[in-house]
């Protein structure tokens, strides 16, 4: 957004909600800034420069989070972590799948349920580029369910065993399956799209309760997982995420494009086993549908 409408926008802000819109201002200022500076400065590991057959992109995954669940899941040891080349999930697709990594991302089956694929990607530059988003986006919940994804990756591992293989889960980014109410959502009294961290920050939720609904969030998909390193077998599986979270550290919320914060480019990075145990049969959708990709991304709170 240039200046000029900026502040346009702002003072129309303002005028409409007194206080409150220049709180909002503000906010918006403040981490426009930090944007900024992440566009001259910033940092990260792109994912092609490690050794991995497949690759689990949990997204908007915080490392304490992860270390908080582990001990349930018996397939979690060792949870290192490495700083992701983007803060934000379309950030991250435009500098992981870049010019300069052509040759290993055409060896790539790419599945994801994450709609910025869309504005990003091209299927020509994949070996397959399976865009769950258009043909399993659950209406009600306002997302993709995990065993959609791992539905897919079971399906193509058998057929193809491709040299590299990633899955993109949506979660435990918002909203939170179990807890959905929570989610992203439009707001009925405004006219603006709200999400749950412009809740979290204005205080109309608390920070705990939208703490456990992320964590809550987090274990829907890890149950999903125990299925997925069942039925595949790959030498090499690495857990990670393509951002994290902000709850309100540094006064940001959620995960801005650009915003160099180490606590929301610090990811997890772990070595997972698989083989294939033939313990669960991959069923075939329907045809994807090329509508709608506005409003899922609306829906998750990007628009």
């Amino acid at each position: 957004m240039d200046v000029g409408r900026f502040l346009k926008m702002s003072c129309k802000r303002i005028s409409s909600d007194g206080i409150s819109g220049l709180r909002e201002v503000l906010y918006r200022t403040y981490q426009g800034a930090w944007t900024n500076i992440g566009r001259h400065y910033n940092y990260g590991t792109n994912i092609y420069e490690s050794d991995w057959d497949v690759l689990i992109v949990l997204d908007a995954c915080r490392v304490d989070t992860l270390n908080q669940v582990a001990p349930e899941y018996d397939f979690l040891d060792r949870i290192d972590s490495t700083y992701s080349v983007g803060s934000a999930s379309a950030e991250w697709m435009q500098k992981t799948f870049d010019e300069s990594h052509r040759k290993e991302i055409q060896k790539t089956v790419y599945i994801t349920g994450n709609p910025h694929s869309k504005e990003i990607l091209r299927a020509d530059d994949f070996l397959l580029l399976d865009e769950v988003w258009r043909y399993r986006w659950d209406e009600e919940l306002g997302t993709v369910r995990p065993r959609s994804v791992t539905n897919q990756a079971v399906k193509h591992y058998r057929k193809k065993e491709p040299e590299r293989m990633i899955l993109h889960y949506m979660q435990p980014h918002f909203p939170s399956v179990p807890v959905p109410e929570l989610g992203s959502q439009i707001n009925p009294d405004t006219t603006g799209w709200e999400s749950i961290w412009d809740d979290l920050r204005t205080g109309k939720v608390k920070k705990e309760t939208a703490t456990e609904a992320y964590v809550e969030n987090l274990r829907y998909v890890m149950d999903d997982l125990e299925i997925l390193l069942s039925n595949i077998s790959a030498d090499s599986v690495v857990l990670t995420s393509d951002h994290a979270n902000l709850f309100g550290r540094f006064n940001l919320y959620g995960h801005p494009s650009y915003v160099p914060l180490r606590e929301l480019k610090r990811v997890p990075w772990v070595d997972l086993e698989a083989s294939d145990e033939k313990t669960y049969t991959p069923i075939e959708y329907d045809s994807p549908s090329e509508t709608g990709v506005e409003e899922k991304l609306k829906t998750l709170g990007y628009l």
